[in-house]
């Protein structure tokens, strides 16, 4: 049997019921690895494109975590003895329904934090991916520096652009901490 990889991740992507499973799924991931802190930051271009970053304090992600994630059908959780919330890897195919789709983590600070990247992740979600180093001129590396997260782990993913027709709620705070009671196991945030 063949997959196609492309459909696949566009059918993940469709069969979504509202932009706020991003959250959701963002969250989740985020306590599977421990994180303590989360911050979410959404923002609208002047062409109302709606972007967000999502920054934890979790134990970040390896190269073969990275693999996983954008990947297709596997995931890897840090220990696999706690009761993980996702074990598929289909829930992060969400954050590839937009123009670009960043992801810097770190899982050993000896290792530093690493980039991938992707336009339109999407459209061959089955490319060679470069992971590099985080370069320290960059605003990503401010704002790690400024969120005082570099000397530790975490993982900050922006998904710019996104295509979603009600990508706009992800703009309402009052929508996302209401989405957040009533759908993650965090409750109140």
């Amino acid at each position: 049997p063949t997959i196609d990889a492309k459909n696949l991740v566009r059918e993940l992507g469709a069969n979504k019921v509202q932009a706020l499973e991003l959250i959701r799924e963002a969250l989740s991931n985020a306590k599977d690895h421990s994180a303590t802190t989360i911050y979410i930051r959404t923002s609208n271009s002047a062409r109302n494109e709606v972007s967000i970053q999502l920054i934890d304090n979790g134990c970040g992600m390896n190269e073969s975590g990275l693999a996983a994630f954008w990947g297709i059908g596997k995931s890897v959780k840090p220990d696999q003895s706690l009761r993980s919330i996702g074990y598929k890897g289909h829930g992060t195919k969400l954050f590839f329904l937009c123009h670009k789709l960043t992801v810097v983590t770190c899982a050993d600070p000896a290792v530093g934090w690493l980039l991938t990247e992707r336009s339109m992740p999407d459209d061959d979600p089955q490319a060679p991916l470069e992971t590099k180093p985080l370069d320290p001129h960059t605003e990503v590396y401010k704002l790690l520096d400024k969120l005082k997260l570099l000397r530790g782990t975490g993982t900050l993913i922006m998904i710019e652009n996104l295509r979603f027709g009600d990508a706009s709620t992800l703009l309402s705070r009052s929508q996302i901490e209401s989405y957040c009671d009533w759908f993650t196991v965090l409750g109140d945030i």
